[in-house]
């Protein structure tokens, strides 16, 4: 199941597959292996809100979080702003995960679809948009 993934994150994929299940289909979760020379996907569920699979590549900012002398402190950055390569809008999260001497070993990412919720908000501003009353308005 873990193509020779770093032993710390094998008791992550259980972690994943729970994810996936409890937040539903516009949540996407993905496990990385950063350990080796190639970083590569250990676990996904919900792929499809991005598209990618077991097989995709890692995105620019995980490579950037690799390299990066200012992610060296950082366990985590939430509610970012991406989106996938055909433009749908997400909001994400990543948990870096660290080994011995605090070595980045990989990512548990979260990535939220935000389709059906900006229908919910929009449909919720016009349901409570309000004007100011006036006789102006009023067509007699």
């Amino acid at each position: 199941m873990c193509r020779e993934c770093d032993s710390h994150l094998e008791p992550l994929i259980p972690v994943v597959k729970l994810l996936g299940a409890m937040l539903g289909k516009d949540y996407e979760i993905v496990l990385h292996d950063i350990s080796g020379e190639e970083p590569f996907i250990v676990a996904i569920e919900n792929g499809e809100v991005s598209g990618r699979d077991i097989n995709s590549s890692m995105t620019d900012f995980g490579y950037f979080l690799m390299s990066s002398p200012e992610a060296e402190d950082v366990d985590h950055v939430v509610n970012y702003p991406s989106e996938t390569e055909t433009g749908k809008s997400l909001r994400s999260g990543v948990a870096l995960i660290r080994g011995e001497n605090r070595k980045l070993i990989g990512f548990l990412c979260i990535n939220f679809d935000m389709t059906r919720g900006q229908v919910l908000k929009d449909m919720g501003e016009f349901l409570t948009a309000l004007k100011p009353l006036s006789f102006q308005d009023l067509e007699l």
